[in-house]
């Protein structure tokens, strides 16, 4: 959560602000666990004023000292009070000839506000502490604006929040190059951040986007932290849970949303097809068990008819919701095809073949008026799809139109090869088009896999380009992420030994070790991820390719500038040492300078060391099926400066990674 000061500056009235904040709002916050600042903090170049509005309006509290009358304490609070209803506290302390020139101004009186005593500003700690948390958790109206207009309402905080441009394009450039580290990196650093919850759901949206459904649980969920009930997060997370294996978090997430008023037509047909998908999942794993021959009556036999009302509850809800539609469809289709196949089952649940034969052409009627309705909904998608590209308030098709075109094509053509035409039209339309072809293929493959539209479905899998054959969620073997971070060997003047170069043949061996036992955990793939620093990531890597364990190699400067900063000065063997490494692979380079992004400005003690060990990390986690351990060469100490192997630990911990150390006080000499 974070915390805007609101306050006089330096000394005023013969009263020091900067004490006040030292001694009282400061301890409190830490204790309420927030943080925050005032204006003082501001680093980056711009307008400071800009600066402070956002942070007036953002800040999920604000803490006004109104003990004097300060002409800039009061307009703050008014902006405050004007735009947000609540989480809002007043301090002042009082004096003991306080009169009423000093006392609280009049517009204020109704207020609730805490009084401290200047001679004693630590002992108001634990009261300003409750206060914070207590605001955090009010839901009552503490502006009087708001109170004096209850009609009024506030504006969303969300419509308010807002990402700096640059962090925008970063965020967009990862994606274009499918980059899902730097993705994972960027949302890491922005934490704590006023604006933290807007890219926390940009990241968030740009993962799902990917179909990379790990990071985008990662930082949806942490949407979800801040706005418990918020309806676009844990609608995302419905299909990121379920595309994860886990169907009672995907329904627990659609739960969270079903009786919210504030949906739209579109969400609430979002959320029930949602429901249907997760039907429709637990019914394919069902069906996938028995052998081949067998699927038809099983599918038949347990057919999802929750899942096809939910569809066609989604698509009454909103017609323009051509997807829910078209499931409905689909799932109709595939009914009464089973029903040819499986002719028994169907009949048995009739008291006679009449009744059977009616119901037969009462679902073929249905599937009828269903079909014309789903193809006006999707051409209707089409076009205004292409008069807002033409009006450009979309920067690009929305290509699901295209494939779900197909789709269609798929379920009411007769002929494969018009089919396949169909999807080979949406492939050639779409940049990055495997994301859009491997969604597809999963429907193809579940008719092929029923053994309903089987030349249909094998044309419509070629064309698409490859076979997309992945496995259920669960019953792959997991792939096994080993990251090295550690001590650099000491330099030879320096004082107090850490790694000195007499340890490195015990620090080789105890490594290798390491290594080995996790290669012996591995169930499937695995890999080795480290810097090249002299010292402990060099061997890593040597060591890994000895045990034929590919690595990536991950600098964060140029390979140049990254040798003078962390291996050349180690001596000669070390340089080469390092090239070989770099022989073997081509690095993966953070930044090109040491300067931070601008977004960064403000975060203190931050270096391009802090974000190398992020985004370290953060290539171990980006993959989904992933098991990670990180091996750590370190003395459990601080380092020398920001972004050691202390950060690296604790960014592990924070994230659930298993940690081996090697302690090198505990190596013996060579």
């Amino acid at each position: 959560m974070s915390v805007f000061i609101v306050r006089p500056f330096g000394k005023r009235d013969g009263v020091d602000f900067d004490q006040i904040e030292r001694e009282l709002i400061g301890p409190a916050m830490v204790a309420a666990g927030v943080t925050g600042g005032t204006t003082g903090v501001i680093t980056r170049s711009g307008n400071i004023r800009l600066d402070m509005f956002e942070r007036l309006v953002l800040a999920d509290l604000v803490i006004a000292d109104i003990s004097i009358h300060n002409a800039n304490v009061f307009y703050e609070l008014g902006i405050r009070h004007a735009l947000r209803d609540r989480s809002t506290i007043l301090i002042r302390f009082r004096r003991p000839d306080e009169g009423k020139a000093n006392g609280v101004p009049f517009d204020l009186k109704t207020d609730r506000y805490l009084e401290y005593a200047l001679s004693d500003l630590r002992g108001a700690v634990p009261a300003l502490s409750k206060a914070i948390a207590d605001s955090l958790r009010a839901k009552n109206v503490d502006s009087p604006v708001y109170l004096l207009l209850p009609k009024l309402a506030p504006p969303s905080a969300d419509a308010l929040r807002g990402v700096p441009e640059e962090f925008r394009q970063a965020v967009e450039l990862a994606a274009e190059h499918a980059d899902h580290p730097r993705l994972g990196l960027l949302a890491e650093e922005i934490d704590g951040f006023d604006w933290a919850e807007a890219g926390w759901r940009l990241v968030g949206k740009t993962f799902f986007d990917r179909n990379a459904w790990t990071g985008a649980r990662t930082w949806l969920e942490a949407v979800r932290g801040i706005a418990p009930n918020d309806p676009e997060a844990n609608l995302l997370l419905g299909t990121v849970h379920q595309k994860l294996g886990d169907l009672a978090e995907s329904n627990a997430a659609i739960n969270r949303v079903l009786d919210h008023n504030g949906l739209g037509s579109w969400a609430r047909a979002e959320k029930r097809a949602l429901i249907a998908s997760n039907h429709k999942t637990e019914w394919i794993r069902e069906w996938m068990t028995p052998a081949v021959p067998e699927r038809a009556v099983s599918a038949l036999r347990a057919f999802p008819r929750l899942a096809v009302e939910a569809y066609d509850a989604a698509f009454i809800e909103d017609q323009n919701h051509f997807y829910s539609g078209l499931n409905s469809l689909s799932l109709r289709t595939l009914e009464l095809e089973l029903q040819k196949r499986a002719p028994d089952e169907w009949n048995s649940r009739f008291e006679t073949d009449a009744l059977a034969a009616a119901a037969v052409a009462t679902a073929q009627s249905e599937l009828d008026v269903l079909r014309g309705a789903v193809a006006r909904s999707i051409e209707a998608a089409r076009v205004r799809d292409e008069a807002s590209v033409l009006r450009k308030t979309r920067s690009e098709p929305d290509h699901w139109i295209r494939f779900s075109a197909a789709d269609y094509r798929f379920l009411t053509s007769t002929r494969p090869g018009a089919v396949a035409a169909g999807y080979r039209d949406a492939m050639a339309a779409v940049r990055g088009a495997h994301f859009y072809a491997e969604i597809t293929a999963r429907q193809l493959r579940m008719f092929r896999d029923l053994g309903v539209f089987v030349d249909k479905a094998e044309a419509a899998l070629t064309a698409l380009g490859e076979p997309f054959e992945i496995a259920l969620a669960g019953s792959a073997p997991r792939r096994r992420v080993v990251v090295f971070s550690g001590h650099r060997v000491d330099k030879a003047d320096r004082k107090l030994p850490r790694f000195p170069p007499s340890r490195v043949p015990a620090a080789t061996e105890a490594i290798r070790s390491a290594v080995a036992g996790e290669k012996t955990l591995a169930k499937g793939d695995i890999i080795g991820v480290a810097g090249a620093a002299c010292g402990g990531d060099i061997i890593f890597h040597e060591l890994c390719r000895d045990a034929g364990i590919p690595t990536t190699v991950l600098l964060a400067l140029p390979e140049a500038a990254y040798a003078t900063a962390s291996v050349n000065d180690a001596g000669a063997d070390w340089s080469e040492r390092y090239r070989a490494i770099l022989r073997g692979s081509k690095p993966e380079v953070l930044a090109q300078s040491e300067e931070l992004p601008i977004w960064l400005a403000e975060r203190r003690g931050y270096s391009i060391w802090n974000r190398n060990n992020l985004w370290t990390l953060h290539t171990a986690l980006a993959a989904d099926n992933t098991d990670v351990a990180l091996i750590v060469l370190w003395d459990g100490k601080g380092g020398d400066g920001p972004g050691g192997t202390a950060d690296m630990v604790a960014l592990a911990r924070k994230r659930g990674v298993k940690i081996i150390t090697i302690d090198p006080a505990t190596l013996a000499d060579s």
